[in-house]
């Protein structure tokens, strides 16, 4: 019964985020590619399960609770690990796909694996602390894997529409894994004073992902006038 409780929970809080993104796009993609986006980043839990746990085998001071070794491990094996993963399963699953035509596509993928990958850590959370993290983790953890997903899939909008020039992939990428390294070693040394400064994080960093979507769908407007321009 408790698995079955973590589940519902697990995936309830990336499914409502997921829809009230998906909606953001006003020809929104076909639901079969996100649902297969979803799922791939649920099961890219596994790969960066692994890479985290040997890591820390092989280096054992890793699992030190100190503020340097948190930071360490914050941005340079959980954040880059997780965000490589996304990225991975973007790139390769979507880039050439027909139905990536505009630059808020990106977007609307990323999050789609974001919330996936969010939905895996959920369940484990429930199993491992109780029902009543799904709560902040729904208003943290959760919207965070979306959004440094969801930048990563603007960023490869960009390369794919604009400009061809790896740098930009790369930028993407070194974005979500330093905000994904700020908010872990937030959340790792989490104190009253700090947790105010958690909630200023993740507005802020909604904020921007806000600005990314508004950029995208400004550059797909201007697309599709030059397009209609040309046509005539």
């Amino acid at each position: 019964m408790k698995i079955f409780t973590a589940i519902i929970l697990g995936f309830l809080p990336g499914i409502i985020w997921l829809i009230y993104f998906y909606y953001k796009d006003k020809r929104p993609e076909p639901k079969k590619l996100i649902i297969i986006l979803f799922l791939l980043g649920f099961i890219g839990v596994v790969p960066a399960a692994i890479i985290e746990l040997s890591l820390e085998e092989i280096f054992p001071f890793l699992q030190k609770e100190v503020l340097p070794i948190i930071i360490i491990s914050s941005f340079l094996i959980v954040g880059l690990a997780e965000e490589i993963i996304k990225f991975l399963v973007l790139f390769k699953k979507v880039f050439k796909k027909s139905v990536f035509d505009e630059m808020i596509d990106g977007v609307i993928y990323g999050v789609a694996v974001g919330f996936g990958f969010a939905s895996s850590e959920n369940i484990l959370a429930i199993w491992k602390l109780g029902e009543d993290i799904i709560i902040p983790r729904s208003l943290s953890a959760t919207l965070l894997h979306g959004i440094t997903a969801g930048i990563i899939g603007f960023y490869l909008s960009v390369y794919k529409f604009r400009k061809r020039k790896k740098r930009v992939l790369l930028k993407g990428l070194v974005i979500a894994i330093l905000l994904h390294g700020i908010y872990n070693t937030m959340v790792t040394s989490l104190t009253s004073s700090s947790f105010l400064i958690l909630i200023l994080f993740m507005i802020l960093i909604y904020f921007l992902l806000f600005l990314k979507i508004r950029k995208a769908k400004y550059l797909d407007s201007s697309r599709m006038v030059v397009k209609e321009s040309q046509g005539k």
